[in-house]
């Protein structure tokens, strides 16, 4: 049976207390044992002697009994340096019980305990060195205070210390397992909230209910780090773990909708591309033969645009499904920048494509689009450098790039607004093509990639201009960007200069 961090740290914290808290208790209860004993031994009787020999009190029974009840222990003087053993000159006892421990005494050495009837004593010596009163004694030369100690009075002041250590280490004990179980809940609680969220997001994954919804957000990831940094370090490398999961499955989320989008492109032009062409064929020869004729008919024109903007569409249509069909995992980048492929750093063309002249492929851009710009009395600024140099790239494709650009400046803003052009040269030996325009700004909520393919704000787009000029910029090495404001947007992208 598995126990759970806390009763583990419990249980080990505990026997080291435990063993410890022994082995001090003991050592505590030796040394004190001994200091009890000392003290109420030899401190005792050497103070008493010590008051004796002071006030050079006379030896005799009364002194003795006076003492014993100072010092609640039977108290006697002792000669030791006489002939034969130890004699009792005077003593606190009864004389039968002075008698009976004087026949204990023998030698020059006293014992360390004796017995008098069923009590034990602890036997204490100090030097008294004063002669005694009385004609019984003669000149002794050394008298010693003899203190009788219980020993049960020893053994209970051992006790009651010993309890005293033993209740404190219990104590310390039941307190250090408290503070273990408290410890050992800051490690266990934030492992079992990160186990309940691996298997959580386990039970909906098996479900295929998996949904990144505000459980797993970093702000909620964020109040399941509490406590050791082991245990956030494991919590932080969960949540990346779940970030680089959702990555994923966004990835692989674009990237069906990507060679799905090819399918339908794919599809779509094929469908559409070759009835269209038959159409604008039958319309330009129609327009030819009024011409001739002499008849200058602006539907005819009309149509002809249209059916240019349809091809162009279909064109857009075209290029999705080339890259997404060849290349079915590929992906776009975040937001407000257009990132360069993996196997191609910004600056660098694609080999083999050709120059592209922005200067040029602008103005034949607003000559296509000049009926619609005088119309809407669109104000053109043109801010060509004449040091900018052709961008390495293909002319067609940046004239489509330049198109779309210039067509969503013109949805942005209402008639008499404002278009700004700029062709430019950057240190960096590349060339910056840029415009601008006067309307409301982009307007999408945060975070938002509006190169992402369906992505527009237009009623009418279809949301893959500035996806399909992206791939465009990318493919030649350049990149693309915007910035936008509630006076209007400029969008622009930088290519490599030709050599």
């Amino acid at each position: 049976m598995r126990t759970s961090i806390p009763i583990r740290l419990a249980i080990v914290v505990n026997l080291v207390i435990v063993s410890l808290g022994a082995g001090v208790a003991w050592v505590g209860i030796t040394v004190s044992g001994q200091a009890i004993e000392r003290r109420l031994v030899e401190e005792s009787v050497t103070g008493a002697a010590a008051l004796v020999r002071q006030m050079d009190l006379p030896i005799t029974d009364t002194l003795m009994q006076r003492l014993e009840k100072i010092l609640g222990s039977p108290v006697m003087a002792v000669e030791m340096s006489g002939p034969g053993a130890p004699r009792i000159v005077a003593s606190s006892l009864p004389t039968a019980a002075t008698a009976s421990l004087g026949g204990e005494f023998h030698g020059q050495q006293l014992p360390r305990q004796v017995q008098l009837g069923s009590t034990i004593y602890r036997i204490g010596l100090a030097g008294l060195k004063s002669t005694p009163a009385g004609p019984a004694s003669a000149n002794p030369s050394n008298l010693e205070l003899l203190l009788l100690v219980p020993v049960d009075r020893i053994e209970a002041a051992r006790h009651e210390v010993a309890s005293t250590i033993a209740w404190y280490t219990a104590g310390a004990t039941v307190l250090a397992t408290l503070v273990t179980l408290l410890l050992a809940l800051t490690v266990s609680r934030p492992l079992r909230k990160l186990a309940d969220r691996m298997r959580d997001l386990a039970a909906r994954a098996q479900a295929g209910q998996l949904e990144f919804d505000e459980s797993l957000s970093p702000a909620a990831a964020q109040r399941t780090r509490p406590g050791p940094a082991e245990v956030a370090a494991l919590a932080e490398a969960f949540d990346q773990l779940l970030a680089n999961l959702r990555q994923a499955r966004e990835q692989l989320a674009r990237s069906s909708r990507m060679a799905a989008l090819g399918q339908l492109s794919a599809s779509v032009a094929h469908e559409l591309r070759n009835p269209l062409s038959g159409i604008k064929m039958n319309a330009r020869v129609l327009a030819d033969e009024l011409k001739q004729a002499g008849v200058r008919d602006q539907s005819m024109d009309l149509i002809l645009r249209e059916i240019d903007r349809m091809d162009q569409y279909l064109q857009e249509l075209l290029d999705i499904a080339t890259s997404e069909i060849q290349t079915p995992g590929a992906s776009t980048t975040a937001a407000n920048t257009a990132a360069v492929p993996a196997n191609q750093s910004p600056g660098t063309a694609v080999p083999g494509s050709s120059t592209a002249n922005l200067a040029q492929l602008c103005d034949s851009v607003l000559q296509l689009l000049a009926p619609r710009l005088r119309h809407a009395k669109i104000q053109i600024v043109k801010n060509y450098d004449p040091c900018a140099r052709p961008a390495s790239a293909d002319g067609d494709r940046i004239r489509r790039v330049i198109m779309n650009l210039v067509i969503n400046a013109l949805d942005a803003m209402p008639a008499d607004g404002q278009l700004t052009l700029k062709v430019s040269a950057s240190e960096d030996h590349t060339v910056r093509f840029s415009v601008g325009d006067t309307g409301g700004g982009v307007q999408v909520p945060a975070g938002t990639d509006i190169f992402e393919p369906f992505m527009t704000t237009k009623s009418h787009g279809t949301g893959l201009g500035l996806h399909v000029s992206k791939r465009i910029v990318t493919r030649f090495g350049g990149q693309i960007h915007y910035t936008t404001t509630p006076q209007g947007s400029t969008f622009w992208f930088d290519l490599p200069a030709s050599s």
